[in-house]
């Protein structure tokens, strides 16, 4: 971002380990984590979101019905099962922990950063690339 110490982190990892690394990153280089910014919603790309949003006070933005996915991860596993998903299917690698999310579409969303919509990974998920203007 233009000064420098805020940062946006393009998708958080799969947990609260991957999350901690991050926060590591950021505290030996005096960044300030601002935004990270969800490519899409399966749990490898957002599990750490909960864990940085915690410690950090940022704001997690996605779009859509990845916004959805990532606010009630659940969803995620009930997409691949047809229903609510049995306990075998409710663990880190389908499931995050859940975030709160803010639409790209938010004025609060960083400025200098473009979103363009990449349909993809899966049936209904689009993936988004960020890239600085």
């Amino acid at each position: 971002m233009a000064d420098g110490e805020k940062v946006c982190l393009v998708d958080s990892g799969n947990d609260k380990d991957a999350g901690r690394k991050v926060r590591q990153i950021l505290d030996k280089n005096g960044w300030h984590l601002a935004a990270i910014l969800n490519t899409h919603s399966n749990a490898d790309h957002i599990g750490g979101n909960r864990y940085l949003q915690g410690q950090t006070g940022c704001k997690v933005y996605s779009g859509g019905i990845e916004a959805a996915f990532t606010k009630y991860p659940v969803l995620e596993p009930s997409f691949l099962y047809g229903g609510y998903p049995c306990k075998d299917l409710r663990h880190k690698f389908l499931m995050a922990q859940e975030s709160d999310v803010v639409d790209f579409s938010d004025q609060s969303f960083p400025k200098e950063i473009e979103v363009i919509p990449l349909p993809g990974i899966s049936l209904t998920w689009w993936d988004s690339v960020c890239r600085t203007m």
